[in-house]
């Protein structure tokens, strides 16, 4: 509703332009990495259903009303002053419980990450380059790891030692 809404601003005010956070979870699990901008859009959670959902109304808008949008697929951001995400999720979780890691699915779902600085200069630049009303990059870096990796990577980090981490799947024993 809340981009709906915008739309609705926009159109009302004369605003043309817009540039749309979007997100790589519009993907679900891509069967290919990278993932191309054409590749299928098969969400398994609701963010990102709501997010392709959203990039829809937004082409509606360019073809209706005239407005040029870059909609921006972003991968998972860190950087400082995160208040979400993997990274952030399960350090909280260690903070709560420093001996015991759930971890969300097998553990095994591969992701990006970019740092919000790069974030900001791939924003830019894919605004600045823009020649068309709709517009849709994918904004990831080159590397790729799991949930499982970024799990320990965490824990390594903050020092921890015998933390049991428990997936849907399995638990496994990490010593930092």
């Amino acid at each position: 509703m809340a981009t709906f809404n915008l739309l609705e601003a926009m159109r009302k005010k004369g605003i043309k332009e817009l540039v749309y956070a979007s997100s790589s979870s519009i993907y679900g699990e891509p069967e290919e990495i990278p993932v191309d901008e054409n590749a299928p859009i098969r969400p398994i959670s609701v963010y990102g259903a709501s997010k392709a959902v959203c990039e829809a109304l937004i082409h509606a808008y360019t073809k209706l009303y005239g407005v040029k949008a870059v909609v921006l697929r972003y991968a998972n951001l860190v950087g400082p002053r995160l208040r979400h995400g993997v990274v952030w999720d399960l350090t909280n979780k260690l903070l709560k419980s420093p001996a015991d890691l759930e971890i969300l699915g097998n553990g095994r779902q591969v992701r990006s990450y970019m740092y919000v600085d790069d974030i900001i200069e791939a924003t830019i630049t894919a605004w600045r380059k823009t020649e068309t009303s709709y517009e849709v990059y994918n904004i990831a870096s080159e590397d790729w790891i799991t949930v499982d990796e970024v799990a320990d990577e965490v824990i390594k980090a903050m020092g921890l030692n015998n933390v049991k981490k428990n997936t849907n799947q399995c638990s496994t024993e990490l010593s930092g």
